[in-house]
Protein backbone atom coordinates (compact mmCIF):
# COMPACT_ATOMS: atom_id res chain seq x y z
CA UNK A 1 0.00 0.00 0.00
CA UNK A 2 2.47 2.27 0.25
CA UNK A 3 4.31 1.61 -2.71
CA UNK A 4 0.45 2.43 -4.29
CA UNK A 5 0.32 5.51 -2.48
CA UNK A 6 3.62 6.73 -4.02
CA UNK A 7 2.74 5.79 -7.40
CA UNK A 8 0.09 7.56 -7.07
CA UNK A 9 -1.77 4.19 -7.88
CA UNK A 10 -5.38 3.92 -6.47
CA UNK A 11 -6.30 0.99 -4.24
CA UNK A 12 -9.58 -0.11 -2.24
CA UNK A 13 -9.18 -2.45 0.89
CA UNK A 14 -12.90 -3.35 1.72
CA UNK A 15 -15.24 -5.84 1.92
CA UNK A 16 -19.03 -5.32 2.58
CA UNK A 17 -19.66 -8.76 4.08
CA UNK A 18 -17.93 -10.79 6.55
CA UNK A 19 -15.07 -13.20 4.46
CA UNK A 20 -14.54 -15.59 6.91
CA UNK A 21 -10.81 -14.57 7.51
CA UNK A 22 -10.10 -12.95 10.39
CA UNK A 23 -7.01 -11.57 9.59
CA UNK A 24 -8.46 -9.65 7.15
CA UNK A 25 -11.57 -8.32 9.10
CA UNK A 26 -11.45 -4.18 8.88
CA UNK A 27 -13.70 -4.31 11.66
CA UNK A 28 -16.02 -5.60 14.53
CA UNK A 29 -19.34 -5.25 13.04
CA UNK A 30 -19.04 -3.74 9.58
CA UNK A 31 -18.79 0.00 10.91
CA UNK A 32 -15.99 2.43 10.86
CA UNK A 33 -16.73 3.39 14.65
CA UNK A 34 -15.56 -0.81 15.57
CA UNK A 35 -12.07 -0.98 13.27
CA UNK A 36 -10.05 -3.80 13.82
CA UNK A 37 -6.06 -3.01 14.26
CA UNK A 38 -5.78 -4.11 10.28
CA UNK A 39 -8.55 -1.69 9.94
CA UNK A 40 -7.33 0.86 11.88
CA UNK A 41 -3.86 0.73 9.56
CA UNK A 42 -5.82 0.65 6.63
CA UNK A 43 -7.83 3.98 7.62
CA UNK A 44 -5.54 6.15 9.67
CA UNK A 45 -2.09 5.17 8.52
CA UNK A 46 -0.20 8.30 8.00
CA UNK A 47 1.70 7.67 5.14
CA UNK A 48 -1.36 5.74 3.14
CA UNK A 49 -4.52 5.70 5.27
CA UNK A 50 -7.97 6.16 3.68
CA UNK A 51 -8.54 8.93 6.44
CA UNK A 52 -5.73 10.91 4.86
CA UNK A 53 -5.30 10.11 1.37
CA UNK A 54 -8.76 8.82 -0.07
CA UNK A 55 -9.88 10.54 -3.11
CA UNK A 56 -13.43 10.76 -4.60
CA UNK A 57 -14.29 8.87 -8.01
CA UNK A 58 -14.66 10.53 -10.57
CA UNK A 59 -18.35 9.37 -10.93
CA UNK A 60 -18.58 11.57 -7.38
CA UNK A 61 -16.71 14.34 -8.83
CA UNK A 62 -19.40 14.12 -11.70
CA UNK A 63 -22.32 14.62 -9.76
CA UNK A 64 -23.05 10.81 -9.90
CA UNK A 65 -23.18 10.77 -13.61
CA UNK A 66 -21.61 8.60 -16.19
CA UNK A 67 -18.10 7.14 -15.60
CA UNK A 68 -16.66 7.73 -18.86
CA UNK A 69 -17.66 11.14 -19.17
CA UNK A 70 -16.23 11.85 -15.90
CA UNK A 71 -12.89 10.28 -16.89
CA UNK A 72 -12.74 12.61 -19.43
CA UNK A 73 -13.73 15.58 -17.66
CA UNK A 74 -10.67 14.81 -14.97
CA UNK A 75 -8.53 13.95 -17.76
CA UNK A 76 -8.95 17.06 -19.59
CA UNK A 77 -8.57 19.39 -16.40
CA UNK A 78 -5.24 18.30 -16.13
CA UNK A 79 -4.59 18.93 -19.79
CA UNK A 80 -1.92 15.45 -20.35
CA UNK A 81 -4.28 13.63 -22.27
CA UNK A 82 -7.93 12.54 -23.30
CA UNK A 83 -9.77 9.35 -23.19
CA UNK A 84 -11.43 8.88 -26.17
CA UNK A 85 -14.41 5.74 -26.45
CA UNK A 86 -15.16 5.02 -29.84
CA UNK A 87 -17.78 2.19 -29.90
CA UNK A 88 -15.86 0.42 -27.23
CA UNK A 89 -12.23 1.09 -29.11
CA UNK A 90 -10.36 2.85 -26.50
CA UNK A 91 -7.58 5.68 -27.80
CA UNK A 92 -5.56 8.43 -26.14
CA UNK A 93 -5.76 11.93 -27.85
CA UNK A 94 -2.42 13.37 -26.29
CA UNK A 95 -2.71 17.43 -25.35
CA UNK A 96 1.10 17.61 -24.00
CA UNK A 97 4.63 16.78 -25.60
CA UNK A 98 5.70 14.00 -23.16
CA UNK A 99 6.13 9.91 -22.23
CA UNK A 100 3.30 7.93 -22.18
CA UNK A 101 3.52 4.18 -20.88
CA UNK A 102 -0.16 1.84 -20.63
CA UNK A 103 1.02 -1.23 -18.65
CA UNK A 104 -2.02 -3.72 -16.39
CA UNK A 105 -2.20 -4.06 -12.61
CA UNK A 106 0.94 -6.59 -13.22
CA UNK A 107 3.60 -4.20 -14.70
CA UNK A 108 3.12 -5.53 -17.99
CA UNK A 109 3.37 -2.82 -20.93
CA UNK A 110 1.80 -2.49 -24.11
CA UNK A 111 2.75 0.97 -24.67
CA UNK A 112 6.03 3.18 -23.89
CA UNK A 113 7.09 6.02 -25.59
CA UNK A 114 7.35 9.76 -26.51
CA UNK A 115 4.37 11.21 -28.05
CA UNK A 116 3.63 14.73 -29.20
CA UNK A 117 0.61 16.71 -28.88
CA UNK A 118 -1.98 15.50 -31.10
CA UNK A 119 -0.97 12.05 -31.46
CA UNK A 120 -3.90 9.31 -31.01
CA UNK A 121 -2.72 6.06 -29.23
CA UNK A 122 -4.78 2.80 -29.38
CA UNK A 123 -5.31 1.13 -26.30
CA UNK A 124 -5.49 -2.53 -27.32
CA UNK A 125 -5.07 -4.41 -24.27
CA UNK A 126 -8.30 -5.34 -22.04
CA UNK A 127 -8.43 -5.88 -18.48
CA UNK A 128 -7.73 -2.97 -15.97
CA UNK A 129 -5.05 -0.60 -17.73
CA UNK A 130 -2.47 2.10 -16.11
CA UNK A 131 -2.23 5.31 -18.31
CA UNK A 132 1.04 7.66 -17.15
CA UNK A 133 1.97 10.71 -19.02
CA UNK A 134 4.78 12.88 -18.23
CA UNK A 135 5.43 16.38 -19.74
CA UNK A 136 8.50 17.94 -20.81
CA UNK A 137 8.60 19.46 -16.92
CA UNK A 138 8.09 16.56 -15.24
CA UNK A 139 4.32 16.48 -14.49
CA UNK A 140 2.88 13.04 -13.97
CA UNK A 141 -0.27 11.97 -14.91
CA UNK A 142 -1.83 8.53 -13.96
CA UNK A 143 -4.97 7.32 -14.33
CA UNK A 144 -6.91 3.85 -14.62
CA UNK A 145 -9.19 2.65 -16.92
CA UNK A 146 -10.98 -0.34 -17.04
CA UNK A 147 -12.02 -1.85 -20.59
Amino acid sequence: LRMCEELSIPWLAWAWTNDYCELRQMSENGNLNSLTSYGNVIVNDPQFGLAGHAEKTPYMLNDFSCLLTAIKKQSAVENAFHIINNDGNISLLILKNGDVTVCDVYGRQSTNGRYDKNDVVELDRTGMMIISHMDEKGIRVTKKIIR
